[in-house]
């Protein structure tokens, strides 16, 4: 049962294939039949045009049938891959905020401590700068 459906499945392919085939042959054939046809009247001329158009819709989609498939799948493949290496990384930038909350919560309790600690600006600004630089060297590590 499972040999029968296979053999279906790429007869189904094949016909699809040929149909393709020869939509976009058709197509050759009628744009070199209105190449031939350049001195007809205007009347004539447009109503060729017409249907010119539908023919060339129908070739294009036959030709993105044909050649589309292969595009769009190493565009979905490279895409796939993207999101792998984007996952990683926002998981990365997860870590880093809760590290970023975490010190950010802990702050007023420093604020208290730098008050009764604290005697200068200066001794305010480097204690601050510590904090700074322990995440930004979280960030470094994660972030390289």
């Amino acid at each position: 049962m499972t040999t029968s459906s296979s053999n279906t499945l790429g007869w189904f392919d094949l016909a699809k294939f040929v149909t393709a085939l020869a939509a976009i042959v058709a197509f050759g054939c009628f744009v070199y039949y209105m190449l031939g046809q350049t001195k007809m009247e205007e009347k004539e001329w447009t109503r060729a045009v017409y249907l010119f158009q539908g023919v060339e819709a129908v070739a294009f989609a036959a030709a993105g049938f044909m050649f589309g498939k292969e595009v769009h799948r190493e565009r979905a493949d490279k895409a796939e891959k993207e999101a792998k290496e984007n996952g990683k990384e926002a998981a990365k930038g997860k870590a880093l905020a809760e590290v970023v909350k975490s010190r950010a919560h802990a702050h007023p309790a420093k604020a208290a401590t730098f008050r009764a600690i604290v005697t200068s600006p200066e001794q305010a600004f480097e204690a601050t700068r510590a904090d700074v630089d322990e995440l930004a060297n979280v960030a470094r590590e994660m972030f390289p």
